[in-house]
């Protein structure tokens, strides 16, 4: 099912993060016990209409074959997307034990990127270019992928200011 929940996993020096995208409580292990949590600051978006257009669309626009559009088709159904967005699309580890919540791909108005503290306390949003997806945080760089309008994928590696 598209927007359902996927589980995410970081590893932030001697502590590994679980989770889920759906879910705004990471889950925290060290050395092989429970170390606590850590609550995102993330609010739950409701979905518009509008949002499932543009994400079938989006996704119908790169299928090849009449099966692939079938497909496309018959998974954006309404009877079975589920009524709140994912609350973000990963976690990525910063340089500074940081925790970068990558925005969920393809929803309107998801561009920007939160990062947090091991805490969960918010330290900033960072705008990221238009279909690009962030793969790793360094201290001078950040790292991803670039999707064009034709689903040609590039690594860009954009420059810290």
């Amino acid at each position: 099912v598209p927007l359902g929940p996927d589980p995410v996993t970081a590893i932030i020096g001697d502590r590994i993060l679980t989770g889920s995208t759906d879910d705004p409580v990471l889950h925290v292990c060290r050395k092989g016990r429970d170390a606590g949590t850590i609550v995102l600051p993330l609010a739950r978006r409701r979905l518009t209409t509008s949002d499932f257009s543009a994400l079938r669309d989006e996704r119908l626009s790169r299928a090849r074959t009449d099966v692939e559009r079938a497909f496309e088709a018959a998974i954006y159904l309404p009877a079975i997307l589920p009524r709140s967005a994912p609350l973000f699309g990963d976690v990525i580890p910063g340089p500074g034990n940081e925790l970068w919540l990558r925005p969920f791909p393809g929803l309107p108005g998801q561009d920007s990127a939160l990062v947090v503290d091991t805490l969960g306390h918010r330290l900033a949003s960072v705008t990221l270019p238009a279909s690009f997806r962030v793969w790793q945080v360094d201290r001078d760089a950040v790292i991803g992928v670039h999707t064009d309008s034709d689903g040609v994928e590039q690594v860009w590696v954009l420059r810290r200011q």
